[in-house]
């Protein structure tokens, strides 16, 4: 059974995020979709989660949704039900990710320069180097980053085993990148221009995909949780 969306959460103007309980692998991490309102007063989703008809209402009062982003190789699963809830939208995501989904149409493919439909109101930066293909999104106006795997923050697991997972990944007692996440590198070079890319940017509150939101010395936490490229 699907689980069921919390409410849409406002986080700052021209922001709202979305829970969603998940399990991955047994593993309770929980996702997240964040709506950005574009300065056109359409409205980019984030890593969509499950759009039940309740939720679907609710999206629209905010406006008309222009963009869906599949933000990496494995934040799709609920792409579709997304686009059936908002047929006008344009799907984006990583090329990559298109033969693994050929049941989706996308519009356009996730680089470093933002679609016309988005302008400078979310900034894209690939980061190249890995097999999650991730983009991370800063939103300039609120001056958040959001990501999908490149940084989790889960600090409340819900059971022994998701705290197993969080213990093995290095990211029990501090947000960063899972050890799993780390083992997806396998071009430090490449891996290194995106993430600097990303820091270059007025970063302070930081959404993930999986757990807590940032907002204490977000862009630190972050430079942080990278700075072990720069080290091999």
């Amino acid at each position: 059974m699907t689980p069921t969306p919390g409410p849409i959460v406002s986080i700052a103007p021209n922001l709202w995020t979305v829970d969603m309980p998940l399990s991955v692998f047994g593993f309770s991490v929980g996702t997240r979709m964040t709506i950005i309102r574009l300065g056109n007063g359409r409205l980019l989703l984030y890593s969509p989660v499950a759009i039940p008809e309740a939720l679907r209402h609710q999206i629209a009062l905010l406006g008309e949704v222009g963009a869906i982003v599949c933000p990496n190789a494995y934040h799709h699963l609920f792409a579709a039900e997304a686009v059936k809830a908002f047929p006008t939208a344009r799907l984006y995501g990583p090329a990559e990710l298109a033969p693994k989904r050929r049941d989706l149409h996308f519009d356009g493919y996730l680089t470093n320069v933002p679609p016309p439909l988005w302008g400078t109101d979310a900034l894209p930066s690939r980061v190249q180097g890995s097999r999650l293909h991730e983009t991370a999104i800063f939103h300039p106006e609120s001056h958040t980053l959001l990501v999908a795997d490149l940084l989790q923050n889960i600090r409340a697991p819900k059971d022994a085993w998701t705290r197993l997972y969080l213990w093995f990944g290095g990211t029990g007692d501090r947000p960063g990148p899972h050890r799993l996440v780390r083992w997806s590198f396998n071009n430090d070079d490449e891996a290194r221009q995106g993430i600097r890319r990303i820091l270059k940017w007025d970063i302070r509150r930081i959404v993930p995909c999986h757990g807590e939101i940032l907002e204490d010395h977000a862009k630190q936490v972050f430079a942080q949780a990278y700075a072990w490229l720069d080290e091999e």
